[in-house]
């Protein structure tokens, strides 16, 4: 998980700062300003992801420019994640219901 937190992150962190840089001298107003730096980062954040996810596509080692030189790992690949129990109800909520006979709601 906290490698998933980095890779998103850091591309952030560094829209930050490019946007820091970018503004740096604009002669605007603060409200203008902070409206103006807010997008940047977001948008410069979000491409500086994408490009580099796709880029590391193609040379792994590039992973590093996220923060962490590996993509996250959800399980273990190739096998189902496990059942979600739906059965679990809150004994609050269990003693409203009405159960048909075979164990379903009603």
């Amino acid at each position: 998980m906290l490698t998933s937190i980095i890779r998103t992150v850091v591309p952030y962190l560094v829209g930050w700062i490019v946007t820091l840089l970018a503004t740096a001298g604009v002669d605007v107003s603060d409200e203008l300003r902070n409206s103006l730096a807010t997008l940047l980062a977001f948008l410069i954040g979000t491409v500086y992801y994408v490009v580099v996810r796709f880029l590391e596509k193609k040379w792994p080692k590039l992973g590093f420019l996220l923060g962490v030189p590996t993509a996250p790992v959800y399980g273990t690949p190739g096998e189902p994640p496990p059942p979600v129990d739906t059965t679990v109800v809150p004994q609050e909520i269990a003693e409203h219901l009405v159960w048909d006979p075979e164990g379903h709601l009603a």
